[in-house]
């Protein structure tokens, strides 16, 4: 096997949740760290990356990402959505058993049925 690949394989392979991703803007790539993101939201085959008030797209599927993060600091709360814990202001209640998420920044996410009994059976900090 190339050490390329043998290499490609140990860091994908790596049990280590990730502390940053790279994204392509204006044609170089640049490091945004996993602990500033205030939310993740799927975009068809992209993934939006959501910090400091702006969007950086990553080619990626929001479920492949999520399995590589620290899901004790991010929160799966729809099928589109994963959320930062530390960002959450708030949460309200919606339809039926549903919640809705109140992050920081005043962005409010529906949570789904499965989404909402998550952040109900974890203690937020």
């Amino acid at each position: 096997m190339p050490p390329i690949v043998a290499r490609a394989s140990q860091v994908l392979s790596a049990s280590k949740p990730l502390s940053r991703v790279f994204v392509k803007e204006r044609g170089r790539m640049i490091a945004i760290p996993l602990d500033r993101v205030e939310r993740f939201e799927a975009c068809d085959d992209y993934v939006a990356i959501c910090i400091d008030g702006k969007r950086h797209l990553m080619h990626a599927r929001l479920h492949d990402l999520y399995a590589r993060i620290d899901q004790e600091r991010f929160l799966r709360v729809h099928r589109s959505h994963v959320v930062n814990r530390g960002f959450i202001a708030a949460l309200e209640l919606a339809t039926g058993s549903r919640l809705t998420v109140v992050l920081a920044s005043g962005v409010r996410i529906p949570a789904s049925r499965s989404g909402s009994a998550q952040i109900r059976s974890v203690e937020l900090k």
